[in-house]
């Protein structure tokens, strides 16, 4: 299954480049690996902590709120399946799979889980 890129990384990948820091030097000033950096940057690992924050506005001009945000948006959803009926599980496990496999989400899926929204 192909990584998930999150706007997290996405914005650090970006702004580094922007600022033409290369990902050794940032890497090397937040005090972890490249390779690490790296994980961050493509999805592989989730968003860096905020101890990390002084230090990426000092060398790529991040805001703290910037920061946050985008980590925020970038945590994967924990859904326990097990405390849903069957009618919910199964429509979950639909639009995961299929944006997993980058196809469309059915229809069905999104209704009834639109129409459970309406009942919170």
């Amino acid at each position: 299954m192909p990584l998930q890129r999150h706007p997290f990384g996405l914005y650090l990948v970006d702004q580094r480049k922007k600022c033409g820091v290369s990902r050794a030097a940032l890497a090397r000033e937040l005090g972890i690996t490249a390779t690490y950096l790296a994980e961050v940057e493509s999805g592989a690992r989730g968003p860096l902590g905020e101890k990390y924050y002084a230090a990426l506005k000092y060398q790529i001009g991040c805001t703290h709120k910037r920061l946050r945000d985008l980590s925020e948006i970038s945590r994967p959803l924990k859904v326990e399946l097990g405390q849903m009926d069957a009618a919910d599980a199964r429509a979950v496990k639909s639009v995961v799979t299929a944006i997993r496999g980058g196809t469309k989400i059915p229809t069905s899926a999104l209704e009834h889980l639109c129409a459970k929204d309406e009942e919170i």
